[in-house]
């Protein structure tokens, strides 16, 4: 079992923000070409590999600043996306992850970065006829059913799937 890489904001995340092209599914939201907006949040960076989705989840359950409803939400939507990247990007043969966290009045992001897609070819996430024979294939359903938007940014180096959820009142 490979342990996690899990650095903090400042202990050597470099800029992993990639230049915006045309989200896949809802409109584009500000995306900053470093990490400076991520002051108001939290990042870390994991080994991509399978034994670090847990990692990532404990990462969010502990993140401050979150109610717990939006920690539950963001545990499962963190899951689906970091096992989607070890499953589809170069990450998943032992590159990195990092991950994001970014509250904002009246919302919170939620930001998965990986290095790329393994194959040149190979299409950026979106969501799928669901076939209800296959046992994979409804993650990014529900990641859909719980967000109130998201959407992809990729360059030649880096794929961020991002995800955004509106805080209730009292969360912000």
């Amino acid at each position: 079992m490979r342990p996690a890489v899990a650095r903090n904001e400042g202990e050597g995340v470099s800029p992993l923000f990639p230049q915006r092209s045309a989200p896949h599914h809802a409109a584009p939201i500000d995306v900053p070409n470093d990490f400076s907006a991520v002051a108001q949040g939290r990042c870390a960076t994991f080994t991509g590999h399978p034994c670090n989705v847990r990692a990532a989840r404990r990462w969010v359950r502990f993140a401050p600043g979150l109610h717990t409803t939006e920690k539950d939400t963001l545990e499962l939507v963190i899951s689906e996306l970091f096992t989607n990247s070890i499953r589809h990007s170069k990450s998943g043969d032992n590159g990195q992850i990092t991950v994001a966290i970014i509250r904002e009045s009246g919302r919170v992001q939620l930001k998965v970065i990986d290095e790329g897609p393994r194959a040149k070819a190979a299409s950026t996430p979106h969501l799928r006829p669901l076939d209800p024979a296959s046992d994979c294939g409804r993650g990014l359903f529900l990641v859909h059913a719980y967000a109130h938007r998201w959407g992809v940014i990729a360059d030649r180096q880096h794929m961020t799937v991002w995800v955004e959820l509106l805080r209730q009142q009292g969360q912000g």
